[in-house]
């Protein structure tokens, strides 16, 4: 995500370059609203208006990975030394996590947010308390999802871990016999029983067993949405590929090559 300053479109697609210098954007999150976030690896965070986007907190070093927001006045956000913030439409605030382990991606619904990170590490975020549960792993997660019922995924490495309304605990992840490693990196759905995850191989829960969404992609995604169609997923060399059901397609972005990790969809717009 490059953002501010100058725009220029080719395939599609305009890359937006930033006042703020060569900053790696690492988090991005979109609201019905129209309003957006985005946030950098040195923890700027910028807010989309629905026409521009403008800073809204200057970088302190710490970068943030993850952003999720359940509307425009409570926007969390989630990076390195254990760094969870919240944003109440005018101020940051920091929450106390008690811990300094890497917080990597956040996630939530009507009822709080869970945030999850290095070392099996998940935090129970209802405002203004966080908890720390036990997820069953020592895993380092790096993607959690909450679905519409409440219960949530989380994946990191070869490691998927569900919530099932009470705790969490390892589920059965898919396996595959390759040499290639398989590591997963995003994870998100529509139900209980329509989960996407992805990573170096990408796989559709159906409910009752894992099935490979292919062909396996040549790059690697980081980020991955479910959509009414498909799939989108962002990842290695500008990826962006479009799962629609049956086959992935790697879409044109005229030669960007950079590492994208985040992707957000809003009606007809996906910003990456």
């Amino acid at each position: 995500l490059s953002v501010l300053d100058g725009e220029v479109c080719a395939a599609g697609w305009c890359i937006e370059h930033p006042r703020l210098g060569a900053l790696g954007w690492r988090a991005v999150e979109l609201l019905d609203s129209g309003e957006g976030f985005a946030a950098s690896d040195r923890g700027d965070v910028l807010r989309w208006n629905g026409t521009a986007w403008s800073q809204i907190r200057e970088g302190d070093g710490v970068a943030i990975n993850g952003i999720w927001a359940a509307d425009s006045r409570h926007v969390y956000f989630a990076g390195r030394q254990g760094l969870l913030l919240k944003f109440d439409g005018a101020t940051f605030h920091t929450l106390t996590t008690g811990t300094s382990v890497e917080l990597t991606a956040v996630d939530g619904d009507a009822a709080g947010a869970w945030v999850v990170g290095a070392n099996g590490q998940i935090l129970r975020v209802v405002d203004p308390q966080v908890t720390s549960w036990p997820s069953g792993t020592s895993a380092n997660l790096a993607d959690v999802w909450v679905a519409p019922d409440g219960t949530a995924w989380a994946v990191g490495g070869a490691t998927v871990v569900r919530f099932n309304g009470t705790g969490w605990a390892s589920a059965t992840a898919p396996t595959v016999s390759s040499t290639y490693p398989l590591r997963f990196e995003a994870v998100h759905g529509s139900s209980p029983t329509d989960v996407v995850i992805g990573g170096t191989f990408n796989f559709r829960w159906n409910g009752t067993s894992w099935t490979e969404l292919t062909p396996r992609l040549e790059e690697d995604l980081f980020d991955l949405k479910r959509t009414a169609a498909g799939a989108v997923g962002v990842g290695t060399h500008g990826a962006v590929a479009l799962w629609d059901g049956a086959s992935w397609a790697l879409l044109p972005t005229d030669g960007f090559r950079e590492l994208l990790r985040s992707v957000a969809i809003l009606r007809d717009q996906l910003v990456a």
